[in-house]
């Protein structure tokens, strides 16, 4: 017998023969090259089953422990020389590019305060309706799914769901004009890619979501910042722009407003539209935060009709942000477009994943959980707005709304320099620049108030800040 076995502990047989066996070959008493027991052999020797000992072995294999040779039997592998790509501790780097808190975030478990962060705590997606819906799938099958890439513009049902989900913003569309895509930054991607060209000009809120203005640049467009106002786009910059760039695009959010949190104003929809057509661009209208407005305000493309407007949000923002399943609602022609655009650069969405998000809703999950969790985040702003003025911070104007407090630090002319410091500190922060379309200095952070809800993160921010803001130090 190579290892001992009991059959009446909790942990399954198989399991057993794959830890004990993986523990020889970490501890090297079973050797590179060494020839295991023949299937046969182990269970006889074992007193278990084949069939157990058959699973054991294929699941050390795909462990990379032993080596299947046909003919020959299983052998100890020799062990491979993989780095972990984790960082162990935060790493100071220039919050000079758009790239750095993207990169910073999907780090996030080297950081012990994350008010910079642009995502949910995890804990706040619980019973989010995934567990329950992936039993059911599991339970049902999905027939049809072992062959080929299925429908390019994705799920229909799940079409048909987006379809009433727009329907209640006053945003007619039929499931031909929706396309499900790899969140909202999938759809940005593939409407970016269809109609900017180099040298093109492409409109974006100022400040804004900084993936937007890299991600312009990356296909070779020149970037244009609109100033925002209490009341959205400063329209009379806007008009300036577009009569100097001709742009093709403007990505704007209309709706709480990322980083600010404002929201634009009936009045200037219309006029935002009426320029829209006079110089020949089309808007996107990111509606990721727009669920956090309680009082369901217009939408863009609802007062257009998806003539001129491309409506886009996603399911992950409030499922999981791994899900990756988001939607864009246009003109049947542009959409048509861009299908095609898919098909060609990526085949398909998938379907796995919208199955997914479509037994959620069908369940009655998706609308329950949705309720709460914007409760919850109203909730969490109205204290950490409290906590966040009581350090000197802000103030915050009472009519924004959403997960981010957009706010000034006192005695601080740049808040870059701040964020590199406080990474030092195991902290992440989100400087005002990088929300800034040509990175000038800011004395502003985004601050994401789900993360603003501990005293010992407050007190290290106050002691950050005390810091900077001391003479010879700013």
């Amino acid at each position: 017998m190579l290892i001992h076995l009991d059959s009446s502990q909790r942990t399954p047989l198989t399991e057993q023969i794959v830890r004990g066996l993986a523990r020889m070959v970490e501890e090297r008493v079973l050797r590179p090259g060494t020839r295991l027991p023949s299937i046969r052999q182990f269970a006889a020797s074992h007193k278990v089953g084949k069939f157990t000992v058959v699973n054991a072995y294929d699941q050390l294999v795909a462990a990379g422990y032993v080596q299947s040779r046909p003919g020959a039997g299983f052998f100890v592998n020799r062990p491979c020389a993989l780095e972990d790509p984790a960082e162990t501790e935060p790493q100071t780097a220039q919050a000079n590019d758009v790239l750095w808190l993207l990169r910073k975030q999907t780090n996030q478990n080297c950081f012990r305060h994350r008010p910079g962060s642009g995502w949910l705590p995890q804990s706040w997606y619980e019973e989010n309706g995934l567990d329950r819906a992936m039993r059911e799938l599991a339970r049902r099958g999905c027939d049809g799914m072992d062959s080929g890439y299925g429908d390019p513009l994705g799920y229909a049902p799940l079409r048909t769901h987006v379809c009433r989900l727009l329907a209640e913003h006053g945003i007619e569309a039929c499931p031909k004009q929706i396309l499900l895509t790899n969140g909202v930054t999938g759809g940005v991607d593939l409407v970016a890619r269809l109609m900017v060209r180099p040298d093109d000009g492409v409109l974006v809120d100022d400040p804004g979501l900084y993936q937007w203005f890299g991600h312009m640049r990356a296909l070779g467009a020149n970037v244009y910042g609109v100033p925002w106002t209490d009341e959205g786009p400063d329209l009379e910059r806007l008009e300036d722009l577009a009569k100097a760039h001709r742009p093709r695009l403007f990505i704007t959010t209309p709706i709480v407003q990322n980083p600010t949190g404002c929201s634009i104003t009936q009045g200037t929809m219309f006029k935002l539209l009426k320029l829209a057509e006079r110089y020949d661009f089309h808007i996107v209208e990111d509606a990721l935060s727009a669920l956090c407005h309680p009082d369901a305000p217009p939408r863009l493309a609802g007062l257009d009709q998806l003539d001129r407007v491309i409506f886009t949000t996603s399911f992950s923002k409030i499922l999981s942000p791994r899900l990756r399943v988001g939607f864009l609602a246009g003109h049947k022609d542009l959409v048509g477009d861009v299908v095609d655009l898919k098909l060609l650069t990526q085949s398909a969405s998938s379907e796995y994943a919208e199955r997914l998000v479509c037994e959620v809703i069908d369940q009655g999950n998706y609308r329950k959980f949705r309720s709460r969790l914007f409760a919850k985040i109203q909730k969490a702003r109205i204290a950490a707005v409290r906590r966040l003025e009581s350090l000197g911070l802000g103030p915050v104007d009472d009519r924004t709304h959403g997960l981010f407090a957009w706010l000034d630090i006192p005695g601080i002319a740049d808040t870059t320099p701040l964020a590199e410091a406080a990474v030092e500190r195991s902290m992440l922060l989100a400087p005002g620049a990088l929300f800034r379309p040509n990175m000038e200095p800011s004395t502003k952070m985004r601050f994401n108030v789900a993360f603003c809800q501990d005293d010992g993160m407050c007190r290290e921010l106050e002691a950050l800040i005390n810091a900077a803001a001391a003479p010879g130090c700013r």
